[in-house]
């Protein structure tokens, strides 16, 4: 362990040096900073867990102005749509938003544009909001990049005390990883901003709020017990098969007549939700591509309880105070993306191959054990037992 720390220690001396040789350095006190960029890329999950640190910078810096600069999740698939959606919920608490699309980030001409506006800006300080074990050389590049779209001076966020990916594995046994919520609160404590409450801070428009009271009138659910259902997850290794969900729903709609079913998500999870519509009958609702992301998050907060896999939604209902049932691959560290919630439940199944770190939408070995390894019983059990104490 001692080696493990060594080396984090060393990647940070090289990264310090390196900021110093990009970036100009100033006398200011971060803390009374007029401008402040915040740097972070996200997904909506990724985007959800950095709120609170959002939620603090802007407590803190009550009466300058903050831009927050973003860029897309590394899953192509699902980048743009991301971001792009997420940002909604720093809206109240940023003053002006960058989007860097991901077909953008290698256009030298669409850089150069982005520079201008960085350079307009004028950042007193720029805040880099790292992920929870994010290795050396993604922050290098970060620091890359930051210079080449206009910041010079005053950078932080770079230094960590997890990192080194060949040895994750001791790392984790440490416990030296810390939720991604706390990692990037802990990033403030570079600029002397002490970690306080986590709060999401979440501000659903009355307006978006309206609409969902149609859907709830519409549909009979005002006195029934909603629960929602997620069936999708940014890699499909990831999403627990879709015939026990099915099953799953089931033994729920069996138990109580006043328990109703809403299936929420994206369009790409729509042909899933129309799938178990048409398997449940009339007790259940298909909302997959309906709503808006702020009404999804308003739906949420209606629903006693929420299912689903590791995904966006998962951690946008913990955010609105619903319990989950997180149901996790593992193919990650747990610690990393639990739901924030002590009225909440991980499962997962530990097998031999766990924490692969698989990029991909496949199971390296073919088998999906970790996921496919987790019993309807289980997950019905949970369930009950959270519902039981509501």
């Amino acid at each position: 362990m001692f080696f493990v720390k060594i080396i984090i220690n060393f990647q940070n001396i090289i990264l310090s040096f390196v900021r110093s040789l990009l970036f100009g350095k100033t006398s200011l006190d971060p803390l009374s900073a007029k401008s402040v960029l915040i740097f972070r890329s996200s997904a909506i999950g990724d985007f959800v867990c950095v709120l609170p640190a959002l939620n603090q910078l802007r407590n803190h810096y009550k009466s300058s102005e903050i831009m927050l600069l973003t860029t897309p999740t590394a899953n192509k698939k699902m980048a743009d749509r991301a971001v792009s959606d997420a940002v909604i919920f720093a809206d109240h608490i940023v003053d002006s938003t960058i989007i860097i699309p991901a077909d953008k980030l290698r256009n030298l001409k669409y850089l150069k544009n982005i520079k201008k506006e960085i350079m307009k800006f004028n950042p007193d300080i720029t805040i880099s909001l790292p992920f929870s074990g994010e290795v050396f050389l993604g922050r290098l590049k970060k620091l890359i990049f930051l210079r080449i779209i206009g910041v010079n001076r005053n950078v932080y966020g770079i230094r960590m005390n997890n990192s080194v990916g060949f040895l994750t594995k001791d790392q984790y046994i440490e416990n030296l990883y810390q939720h991604q919520i706390i990692s990037a609160l802990k990033t403030l404590e570079e600029i002397s901003i002490k970690t306080e409450e986590v709060v999401f801070n979440i501000q659903i428009p009355e307006s978006e709020k309206q609409l969902v009271d149609k859907i709830w009138s519409k549909n009979n659910l005002n006195n029934s017990f909603v629960i929602a259902i997620h069936t999708g997850s940014k890699q499909k290794v990831k999403m627990w098969p879709l015939e026990n969900m099915l099953t799953l729903c089931y033994r729920i709609l069996k138990r109580n007549p006043l328990y109703e079913i809403v299936i929420i998500g994206g369009k790409e999870d729509s042909v899933n939700g129309e799938w178990l519509v048409g398997k449940l009958g009339n007790r259940s609702l298909n909302l997959c591509g309906k709503t808006t992301l702020m009404q999804t998050s308003d739906i949420l907060r209606r629903c006693k309880l929420f299912i689903g896999n590791d995904s966006g939604p998962m951690h946008l209902a913990s955010a609105v105070g619903t319990p989950v049932i997180a149901i996790f691959s593992s193919i990650v560290f747990p610690v990393f993306w639990k739901p924030w919630s002590s009225k909440s439940v991980t499962i997962r199944n530990p097998v031999k191959c766990e924490f692969c770190f698989t990029e991909s939408d496949n199971c390296p070995r073919g088998t999906y054990e970790c996921i496919n390894g987790i019993s309807v019983d289980e997950v019905t059990e949970q369930c009950f037992r959270i519902i039981c104490n509501l």
